[in-house]
């Protein structure tokens, strides 16, 4: 458990956004963890395996449930020549947060897998 108030206490104070990204990541991993070693030892000695493997399994169930109400991101429906949605997505998020939908139009630049910035290199720079 402490590793998790480590990486917590690191992401405060990381250099760049990807080394936040990365640090949050290992805060839920280390969470994820002990969630796995409680519930291990709360099911193992009277259910046994088969149901520690199923209850380990009802997380993953519920993000596929949930999965059909995400909102695809505007930026990839842009990218994907498909505007209609992106503004739909916009509209829909707007109506859920009680404000006006946008009226503007939607573009996005080109895009490019080389950019400066978007290689994984980049999370190591400061």
């Amino acid at each position: 458990m402490l590793w998790t108030f480590y990486y917590g206490l690191l992401s405060a104070f990381a250099p760049t956004y990807g080394w936040i990204l990365v640090l949050r990541s290992l805060v839920f991993w280390a969470l994820g963890a002990v969630l796995a070693v409680v519930l291990a030892m709360l099911v193992m000695p009277w259910l046994g395996w088969r149901w520690l493997l199923g209850l380990s399994t009802l997380p993953f169930l519920l993000y596929l449930a949930f999965c059909y109400w995400l909102p695809e991101s505007v930026h990839y429906d842009l990218l994907a020549g498909n505007p209609d949605a992106a503004m739909a997505t916009l509209a829909r998020l707007a109506a859920d947060n009680g404000k006006p939908p946008p009226t503007e139009t939607l573009t996005a630049g080109p895009f490019r897998w080389n950019a400066a910035g978007s290689e994984t290199s980049s999370l190591l720079r400061t």
